[in-house]
C-alpha cells in the first residue's frame, strides 16, 4: 500500500473584513426520496416557504402532533440506509445517468455531495466539533468522484440514551410543518401527518478556485425570486424553474441564543455550522424558530439572509479559510488521482492538526475494490 501525507497551508486572517462572498451556485436539476430513501426523479417532495421581513411573533407549540416512536423508527431504520446510500453517491449517480446530456454538456471535474464538502471545508477551523473524515476518490474520463468512507459505528443510529439530541431533532422536524407547505400560497398545516425521510434535493454546479464541481444538497423549501410567481412557474412540474427560486433553510435555535450578538457560542460555532452548508448549497435565507427548551414553544421566528448571518453574527472564523482549504485540497487530489477506476483514499483527523498547516493523509490501498462506485459516466 502506498501511503504518505501532505500539508495544506493556512491563510492569514488577521485584519480580514467580514465581506467574503462564496462562489455562485447554479441549480441544474433535482430529485426526491420517498420515506424508504428510494429515488424519485424530479421535485415531487419540494416544499414552499413564504418569506417575511425581520422577526415575527408567533405561538407555535412544537410538542403537538409529535410521535417519538415514529421518529425513533426513522432513526433506527432509515437514517443508516440514507448514510450508506450517501456514502456510495447512490442518488446523485442515478440523477447523472438519467440526465446524461446535462451532465456531459459541461462535464465537471468533481462529483460529490454537499455533506462531504462541508466536512472538508470545516477542517480549516480546527474546531473540536469538526468531524474526522475519510474520503475515497476515483476517476473516470476526467471526472473525479469523491465519496465518504464510513465506519460501521458511523452507520449506526444514535443510541436511545441520547434523548436530549433526539428531542431537539424531533422539535426541529416539527417546526418545519409550521412554516413550509406542499403547494405555493397555501397556509402551513402543522397537524398534517408527514412521513420522515421524504425529501427533495437540488443538483448544483459551482466553481471553487477554478475547480468545476457537480453535487447535490437537501433543500428545506423554496420561494420565488423577485419578479417570478410560483404558481406560474410550478417547479414541481417544471423543475428547471427552480433556477428562478430562492433556496431557504429552516432552523430552530434555543431562546438562550436568541440575542446572537451577545452569545459567544452562537457567533463562534453555530453561525459557522449554519453558514458553511448554506453557502455551499446556494441558500439565500434562514427561517429560524426560537424554541423554549423546557416548554417546546416558539414565540418568535426570524428571517435572516445568509449574507447577514456571516457579516453580522460570525466571529473568530472566516469564509476565506474554509474555501481556500477546500480549493487546495481539490488541487492536491487532482495531482494524485491519475488512474481511472482506481481507489485513492484521503483522510484528516482533528487531533493531528498542529502547527501552521493542516495535515491530510493519502494512501492507495492494494485492495480497494470494496470502495469502488458503479454506474460512473
Amino acid at each position: 500500500m502506498e501511503a504518505s501525507n501532505f500539508t495544506i497551508r493556512e491563510i492569514p486572517t488577521s485584519g480580514l473584513p467580514r465581506n467574503f462572498e462564496p462562489q455562485e451556485v447554479t441549480v441544474i436539476g433535482c430529485y426526491s426520496n420517498d420515506p424508504m430513501q428510494n429515488y424519485i426523479d424530479g421535485a415531487r417532495n419540494l416544499k414552499y416557504v413564504q418569506l417575511f421581513e425581520g422577526t415575527k411573533s408567533v405561538n407555535f407549540d412544537l410538542n403537538k402532533q409529535i410521535d417519538y416512536e415514529d421518529y425513533e423508527e426513522y432513526e433506527r431504520n432509515v437514517i443508516p440506509k440514507r448514510k450508506e446510500q450517501n456514502s456510495k453517491l447512490v442518488n446523485i449517480l442515478e440523477w447523472i445517468n438519467l440526465h446524461e446530456k446535462e451532465f456531459l454538456k459541461s462535464r465537471p471535474e468533481f462529483v460529490m455531495l454537499r455533506g462531504l464538502m462541508e466536512d472538508i471545508v470545516t477542517t480549516a477551523y480546527r474546531c473540536c466539533l469538526s468531524p474526522d473524515w475519510r474520503v475515497g476518490a476515483m476517476k473516470k474520463k476526467g471526472t473525479i468522484y469523491l465519496r465518504k468512507i464510513l465506519t460501521k459505528e458511523q452507520l449506526e443510529p444514535r443510541p436511545k440514551s441520547d434523548k436530549s439530541k433526539i428531542k431537539v431533532s424531533v422539535l426541529g422536524c416539527n417546526f418545519e410543518k409550521f412554516v413550509v407547505t406542499d403547494e405555493p400560497n397555501e397556509e402551513p398545516d402543522p397537524s398534517k401527518k408527514e412521513s420522515q425521510g421524504s425529501e427533495c434535493h437540488v443538483v448544483l454546479r459551482t466553481k471553487i478556485g477554478g475547480h468545476a464541481i457537480l453535487y447535490s444538497a437537501k433543500v428545506d423549501g423554496v420561494c420565488a425570486e423577485e419578479g417570478y410567481d410560483l404558481l406560474e412557474m410550478n417547479p414541481k412540474e417544471q423543475p428547471d424553474m427552480l433556477a428562478n427560486c430562492r433556496l431557504v433553510e429552516v432552523k430552530t435555535c434555543s431562546t438562550t441564543q436568541q440575542n446572537k450578538l451577545r452569545h459567544g457560542g452562537f457567533r463562534k460555532n453555530k453561525s459557522r455550522g449554519w453558514w458553511v452548508p448554506a453557502a455551499l448549497g446556494g441558500v439565500s435565507n434562514f427561517i429560524i424558530g426560537y424554541r423554549d427548551d423546557i416548554t417546546g414553544l416558539v414565540r418568535d421566528i426570524e428571517n435572516i439572509p445568509v449574507k447577514e448571518l456571516y457579516r453580522k453574527y460570525g466571529s473568530g472564523w472566516y469564509g476565506e479559510s474554509g474555501y481556500k482549504f477546500f480549493e487546495d485540497f481539490l488541487s492536491e487530489v487532482k495531482q494524485r488521482v491519475v488512474e481511472d477506476e482506481t481507489v485513492y483514499i484521503f483522510s484528516a483527523h482533528k487531533y493531528e492538526q498542529a502547527g501552521r498547516g493542516l495535515k491530510v493523509n493519502f494512501e492507495v490501498p492494494v485492495e480497494g475494490s470494496q470502495y469502488l462506485l458503479s454506474n460512473l459516466l
